[in-house]
């Protein structure tokens, strides 16, 4: 399993990759996790776990060439190789160890087949293809998808290969229980990287146009205190923006105490392959309203939230829609949330489905129903 790194908390793969190999391992499949080494590294229990040296140089890159030493090694005594991420040096490495080897290779994209993705760093991206990254991409023996968008934008850039279509998996917290009658203000909650993909600056502008309605709520936005944060600090001062809370990054049991305690989460992103906060604020019980560029639309058939054009009047109909609610009303979609993230996103469930696509590929057994091949 390889991953460029895993100490990055509000990334997505620094979670599912190490909890997918860890539940993994629960089922007996011997699994070592590449990474590199960032700030920390932390422990992924009952997985080995190989920590490289990284070189100076800029981190988007990930130069290291232990990890390439170490990759090329490993990749001539494994059954097959799982690649986690794209356009990073790490992974082109890791590609290319499968290619020599003539190791299957699994490519999990993590989103950066996204239209929206790969319109970005256009210059980054053509130089690491050359470096490699196409070569170990068109070699590829079986994708992963986290959805069925993810399996769209795979087969939009025109690759063939067979694809397991397999969400991301969540542990669920410790079921916690809302005063229906609530005292203090209502919040309205935007969990995750403040980055221009999450859409916070439209985000703002709906609060702008939709908070004199709201008297009773807040908006608070919670994540990493970076240039992107500067940024919609001063868009909200602009907009001359009340009741609006940036209140840094909240890790761990602080972060699940953060959903727990808003009673609607809010993702107006450009694109999610998953959308993992998605997934914790429904385990948290928090209802959620997201943008059609996050592959969520069950949400409003399981009655936990609302799924819309990611357009100003849109998001600003169903804000109004569901903050006009009652608190116990809200509690009820929270609930049906939780219930359909334990019924149907339990990482025991997602890693055998996970084994049972790698059995396949290494020959054993039928095709499971996870697996698309046209």
């Amino acid at each position: 399993m390889v991953v460029p790194e895993i100490g990055h908390e509000a990334s997505g793969p620094s979670y599912s990759v190490p909890r997918l190999s860890s539940s993994l391992a629960a089922r007996d499949v011997s699994v070592t996790l590449h990474v590199l080494r960032w700030l920390t590294t932390p422990e992924v229990p009952g997985v080995e776990t190989i920590v490289y040296p990284r070189l100076p140089g800029p981190r988007v890159l990930g130069l290291s060439t232990s990890f390439r030493r170490g990759i090329r090694e490993a990749a001539r005594h494994v059954h097959l190789v799982h690649n986690n991420g794209l356009w990073m040096l790490p992974n082109v490495h890791a590609g290319l160890a499968a290619r020599a080897a003539r190791t299957p290779l699994v490519t999990s994209p993590r989103g950066v087949f996204a239209p929206w993705a790969m319109n970005r760093s256009k210059r980054t991206k053509r130089i690491m293809w050359l470096l490699g990254q196409g070569s170990s991409v068109r070699s590829t023996a079986l994708f992963h998808a986290t959805s069925e968008a993810e399996l769209a934008d795979i087969r939009r850039l025109g690759f063939k290969a067979p694809v397991a279509i397999i969400p991301n998996g969540i542990d669920l917290p410790p079921s916690a229980s809302r005063d229906a009658q609530g005292a203090g203000p209502r919040v309205l909650l935007f969990l995750g990287r403040i980055h221009p993909v999450k859409g916070v600056d439209l985000l703002l502008h709906c609060w702008q146009r939709v908070a004199k309605e709201l008297p009773d709520w807040e908006l608070h936005i919670v994540g990493p205190e970076d240039a992107n944060a500067v940024s919609m600090r001063a868009l909200s001062h602009e907009l001359a923006l009340q009741r609006v809370r940036f209140l840094g990054p909240r890790f761990g049991a602080a972060k699940f105490l953060t959903y727990a305690n808003a009673e609607l989460y809010i993702l107006p992103t450009h694109t999610e392959n998953f959308g993992m906060t998605i997934a914790e604020s429904l385990a948290c019980g928090t209802p959620v309203i997201t943008t059609r560029g996050a592959p969520w639309p069950r949400l409003e058939v399981e009655g936990c939230g609302r799924w819309v054009e990611r357009t100003g009047s849109e998001l600003d109909r169903a804000v109004l829609e569901l903050a006009r609610a009652t608190r116990a009303e809200l509690q009820a979609m929270g609930l049906r949330g939780r219930a359909w993230m334990e019924r149907e996103y339990s990482w025991a469930s997602i890693s055998e489905r996970m084994e049972a696509a790698y059995s396949w590929l290494l020959g054993g057994g039928p095709r499971p129903r996870d697996i698309v091949i046209s």
